[in-house]
């Protein structure tokens, strides 16, 4: 890891099984089966540690970092990624998200260190 991530670890179900979802240290949004400990995938969002914690609501993970992004030069972003599409326990992985695929939507002026947004009646507060 590049930082100390202060992300906590969310936990949620994918595909029928508990998974928990997590900022890291270097700069990934990380899904990882809970059971078994496996990694199932990881999202690259940011060159330095997630320092806040991410959101999941139904297929919707919501990300947001203060770091340099890993496709820009600016700094910072809140990114919404889509879920569903995890493999079944037992699966190669992990697999490696790309943004094309799936990032819903991103907002490059929207900068956190460590404050964890909130998602409150469908609105989204950072």
């Amino acid at each position: 890891p590049k930082d100390s991530p202060y992300s906590h670890p969310v936990v949620g179900v994918a595909n029928g099984r508990r998974v928990l979802y997590c900022g890291t240290g270097c700069g990934h949004v990380v899904c990882i089966d809970l059971a078994t400990g496996a990694p199932i995938w990881r999202f690259e969002l940011s060159q330095g540690g997630i320092g806040a914690a991410v959101i999941v609501e139904g297929e919707r993970l919501y990300a947001v970092h203060g770091k340099e992004n890993v496709d820009s030069s600016t700094m910072g972003r809140m990114a919404c990624l889509k879920l569903g599409a995890e493999p079944a326990a037992g699966q190669p992985g992990p697999l490696e998200l790309t943004a094309k695929e799936w990032e819903l939507w991103r907002n490059d002026d929207l900068v956190s260190f460590t404050s964890s947004p909130l998602l409150i009646d469908g609105h989204l507060y950072c």
